[in-house]
């Protein structure tokens, strides 16, 4: 389901919600009404000539008044994000819109990048990325986005992170076509050396998957050398390519690598 389904979805609950709770309306009973202007209410009183009685003014028919069907309560959408605390150090993240669920430590930060919930940890990361960075990641499909809140993941240039995108198949038929045409994209766009790729074929919470893994070296913008290790995850779900990256500094690949691929291989998907 794409973010403009999403938003639609919303949207179309909300105005149902509003509509439905709305206090009802009746029928305003109509006034009785007399043939002739004021000028001519003498004539209704006169007699006729031709019967010799007083002609009686005619009243227009009342109709009953008809019942208006009482309200019926709407319900609201799920929530974008839910999150529930396991109460044994790890917390749990549905993605009801999106359909898949993901279980993590509690030293990892799950923000909202959709701003729509009271996430507690949602000041500190918008203090530590800037919030125009939830805008970049929902154009670019991101769904959802954790960061480890570790001292040493924090200290580093780029913070250790995963992240989670979706994208319509569209005409793909399996995984291994689409994985082709990720492996160009990192190739020829990202313009990692094809040597420098280890790409192997895997499952996914019982879903056939590609798994691509790939060191980034790179000089960012502001001319400080970037070296992080990578290992993305493409899977098939019916309909819906899901794309899971995890992005951790090459100096903590050993601490913290292990923990982000359990979280990833335990993500669970519900179509």
């Amino acid at each position: 389901m794409s973010e403009a389904d999403i938003q639609a979805t919303v949207n179309a609950a909300v105005a149902a919600t509003t509509e439905a709770l709305a206090p009802p309306t009746f029928t305003p009973i109509p006034t009785i009404t007399t043939e002739g202007t004021a000028g001519d209410e003498a004539s209704v009183a006169t007699t006729s000539e031709e019967s010799g009685q007083a002609a009686e003014p005619t009243a227009t028919p009342v109709p009953p008044p008809t019942d208006t069907p009482e309200p019926t309560e709407t319900p609201l959408p799920e929530l974008p994000l839910v999150i529930t605390d396991l109460g044994d150090g790890n917390t749990r993240y549905d993605m009801p819109f999106d359909q898949f669920a993901v279980l993590l430590p509690n030293d990892w930060v799950v923000v909202d990048i959709q701003q729509v919930t009271d996430s507690p940890d949602q000041g500190k990361v918008e203090e530590l990325l800037g919030s125009g960075i939830f805008r970049n990641l929902v154009a670019s499909g991101v769904k959802f986005y954790a960061i480890n809140w570790s001292e040493a993941s924090l200290a580093a240039i780029n913070p250790a992170n995963i992240n989670i995108s979706t994208q319509p198949a569209g005409g793909v038929s399996s995984i291994e076509e689409f994985g082709v045409d990720f492996y160009n994209l990192l190739t020829y766009q990202f313009e990692i050396e094809p040597e420098a790729i280890s790409q192997t074929s895997v499952t996914l919470s019982g879903y056939p998957a590609m798994r691509f893994d790939y060191a980034w070296n790179q000089v960012n913008p502001v001319g400080t050398a970037v070296d992080l290790q990578i290992v993305q995850h493409v899977v098939l779900v019916d309909e819906t390519i899901f794309v899971s990256t995890i992005s951790i500094p090459s100096e903590l690949g050993e601490s913290l690598l292990p923990v982000a691929e359990n979280a990833v291989q335990q993500i669970e998907f519900y179509p």
